[in-house]
């Protein structure tokens, strides 16, 4: 299986990352897809029912999660495809494909974010696009909060709800986990490789900058040269970038990184 995973995007981000040497994780509350992260809430109130009776967990009780809600604002995700050489998100990401697509190593860029949590979890997924899917994803998340007992801290009403006041973020650490995986059917062909950050779980510090919807929340990840494995260009890049993207890698981050051209053609 392939460690790589790629990301998509114009040449001045590219500079940023390499000058800085971090990645922005974006506030998933702000991103340009309004269905990020929302699931079907009557199939979860469906296999809730089917799990739990209602003295154990009360049927009208189950995680509404819409687009609005704030668990949304304390996520942090950076998107990469399986897909190194696409046209369609050359078209969507990379200014009418006047961008890069940059390889990264899966496994080292994980390394850095783990680096940042207060107790070591998932870092990355990939996405999911089917309702079939979604449902697994549902169930399993069901059967969590079941076999760890977290129903009786999410019921007030049960007898051993005080006894487990320190669990109350792991249900729904977990719960955010299982949503950040899920993506709208439209977007299957991306195939993406999800890296993210639950702001109840990491070291770090939350920044705010201007977004096209206004004000969005972000963080920044530190990565290492190793994290970059090499960088594909645009089918309208000038070929002289080339050799400025070499030197931008040597004079900022003291590596050599392999250049190509896409395959693609831009019709």
């Amino acid at each position: 299986m392939s460690n790589s995973c790629f990301h998509y995007t114009s040449i001045e981000a590219l500079y940023n990352i390499v000058a800085n040497r971090s990645l922005h994780f974006g506030s998933f509350g702000m991103m340009n897809d309004p269905l990020e992260t929302k699931i079907d809430n009557d199939l979860l109130h469906e296999l809730y029912t089917n799990e739990f009776s209602e003295s154990e967990l009360p049927q009208n009780f189950y995680f509404k999660r819409n687009n609005i809600d704030e668990f949304q604002y304390r996520a942090f995700g950076f998107s990469t495809s399986k897909s190194g050489d696409d046209l369609s998100q050359w078209r969507s990401y990379t200014q009418k494909t006047k961008g890069v697509c940059i390889e990264f190593d899966k496994e080292a860029l994980e390394k850095q974010l783990v680096k940042l949590l207060h107790e070591k979890r998932p870092v990355s997924c990939e996405c999911v696009y089917s309702i079939t899917k979604e449902r697994e994803l549902l169930q399993r998340y069901v059967q969590l909060v079941r076999s760890n007992g977290w129903y009786k801290v999410m019921n007030q009403s049960n007898p051993e709800f005080m006894e487990h006041g320190l669990t109350q973020f792991e249900y729904m650490l977990a719960f955010q986990e299982m949503a950040i995986q899920i993506k709208h059917e439209s977007f299957e062909p991306e195939s993406e490789i999800r890296f993210f950050l639950l702001q109840d779980n990491f070291n770090g510090d939350i920044e705010i900058k201007p977004c096209a919807g206004g004000l969005t929340r972000y963080v920044n990840v530190n990565i290492t040269p190793e994290c970059i494995k090499s960088i594909r260009t645009g089918p309208l890049v000038d070929k002289r970038n080339k050799f400025m993207i070499q030197e931008l890698f040597m004079s900022k981050m003291d590596k050599f990184v392999e250049v190509s051209e896409t395959a693609s053609p831009y019709l």
